[in-house]
């Protein structure tokens, strides 16, 4: 995918930014928070603007509080429960397909004692709880045909209060592996961490200056994480017979729980090098002082 694209990498560093844009603007509703993105696209050239819808630059927060807005959909990534949800799917087993992937089962099993790192970050204050969009897949970003660039974030219902964490991790988990999500053949599907680092250095570029200590050191977990989840919940629809994913086959679910394995398991062998990465852009970064 990432090779037969011309400008795939810098591509990935605007949708970065336009996600790191995202993470902070100001999100009263859906129709507000559709008309900040698009008018906040090219942030960067725009720092008046940006500055006034986007934060208060004098207190260094926020604009808008997130808990002021519901949760449209209760806990959609808080892993530990959807690692519940997972195991309660296991156990329950109505066509009896357990038996037949019991390595895949392992696998998120073997994987449980890292679940729960961003939600206790979350409650202990170490991880600022933002407004965010939760379902950052580059198809619901609206791309210039012609320049490349990003002019829309779509998708809106998902918009709530969560986690800077949850929409870069799930960027990289779609945007940076080399394969599609239901990419049969595993050879195709690879981690790739100049798409990684095209993309944090766009993201970090708009708000890395308000990231805390924390949120920074999880970003390449987060990825991960995200990766981890969302494969569970396509193992978890296979194992209770296919019904929340949309599949083509009988096997379409199982498919694409193999392909987040792959990448999970790719992100882990090269989670230094992640953190590398993160430390290098915000070393050579000049957003200013970072929030604690």
């Amino acid at each position: 995918l990432a090779g037969g694209l011309p400008g795939y990498s810098a591509s990935m560093m605007h949708i970065g930014q336009a996600a790191g844009i995202a993470v902070f603007a100001v999100l009263a509703l859906a129709l507000v928070a559709a008309l900040a993105i698009l008018l906040l696209l090219r942030g960067g050239r725009r720092p008046a603007l940006r500055e006034q819808l986007l934060r208060d630059e004098r207190s260094g927060y926020d604009v808008l509080d997130a808990a002021q807005l519901a949760e449209t959909i209760a806990h959609f990534h808080d892993t530990p429960h959807r690692y519940a949800d997972f195991r309660t799917a296991v156990a329950a087993d109505p066509l009896g397909r357990a038996a037949g992937v019991r390595d895949e089962i392992a696998f998120f099993d073997d994987h449980a004692g890292d679940y729960a790192q961003i939600m206790d970050a979350l409650a202990d204050g170490s991880v600022p709880l933002r407004v965010t969009h939760n379902d950052t897949k580059l198809n619901n970003i609206l791309m210039d045909a012609g320049s490349g660039e990003p002019r829309a974030i779509i998708d809106l219902d998902t918009v709530m209060p969560g986690s800077m964490l949850f929409d870069f991790g799930d960027s990289i988990r779609f945007g940076a592996s080399t394969g599609l999500e239901d990419e049969q053949d595993l050879s195709k599907v690879h981690f790739s961490l100049p798409l990684f680092c095209a993309y944090a250095e766009g993201f970090l570029g708009e708000v890395g200056g308000s990231a805390t200590a924390r949120e920074l050191d999880l970003l390449p977990v987060a990825a991960q994480l995200m990766t981890l989840e969302c494969g569970m919940r396509f193992l978890g629809d296979y194992l209770a017979g296919d019904v929340y994913f949309a599949t083509r086959y009988p096997e379409h679910n199982l498919v694409r729980a193999h392909t987040q394995m792959q990448l999970a398991r790719e992100m882990g062998e090269q989670m230094p090098q992640m953190h590398s990465a993160i430390r290098s852009i915000m070393q050579g970064s000049d957003g200013g002082d970072r929030d604690d």
